[in-house]
């Protein structure tokens, strides 16, 4: 597995990483924002990783195409951990119609429905179903600078570098249980979720 840095990039990602990616059938995405209101809050940061290609940091500033391209192609995979947060920022700011996506954090509360909310963390999860530890002491650090630290690059790369293992075990579990369709439904549920939640919906499934 590759969890080196590979670039960070302003704006956007290169012509050939892009292609990488898109070429690679998964990427595993994650995002560092100002902020949690995805109506205010900015946009700082988008990680992006895959085991053969490595792993990108793009500084956002405006929209980066390439990486939206990644997210409406429906031949890549997206991964995510929190889906739901990261991909109304991506709706709502960037404009963008994600496709194909998965959530560990959906997989891991349908696996483990008795645990208590803090355990569908990443950092916890991850020791639980995989045995990695990882540091989330930068995680409510300043991601708007104009250049990141060694420690917030290594953190932004923890929180990619692992989703695409994590997913495989958590779906085997649920697969095991016979609980797949039930896990591919709610991936699929979730781009018309974001979509509820930015047109302002209560939850449409209460009485």
């Amino acid at each position: 597995m590759k969890s080196e840095l590979i670039a960070i990039c302003k704006g956007d990602l290169d012509e050939s990483t892009a292609l990488r990616f898109e070429k690679s059938g998964v990427v595993s995405l994650d995002l560092e924002t100002s902020g949690l209101d995805w109506k205010v809050d900015k946009v700082a940061t988008c990680q992006l990783h895959n085991e053969d290609v490595g792993s990108v940091i793009v500084m956002a500033d405006g929209i980066p195409k390439k990486v939206l391209s990644i997210i409406e192609n429906p031949s890549v995979l997206k991964i995510f951990h929190h889906a739901m947060f990261d991909l109304r920022f991506m709706r709502y700011q960037w404009n963008v119609v994600p496709e194909n996506v998965a959530c560990t954090k959906i997989a891991s509360k349908l696996l483990y429905r008795d645990s208590e909310p803090s355990a569908h963390s990443l950092k916890p999860l991850l020791m639980r179903a995989l045995g990695v530890e990882i540091d989330k002491s930068e995680q409510r650090s300043d991601w708007t600078t104009e250049s990141l630290t060694d420690s917030q690059v290594r953190y932004a790369i923890s929180d990619v570098t692992y989703l695409k293992p994590l997913l495989d075990f958590l779906r085997q579990q649920l697969e095991l249980e016979g609980r797949s369709a039930l896990l591919s439904g709610c991936f699929s549920h979730l781009p018309t979720r974001v979509d509820l939640d930015l047109m302002g919906y209560n939850d449409v499934y209460t009485y």
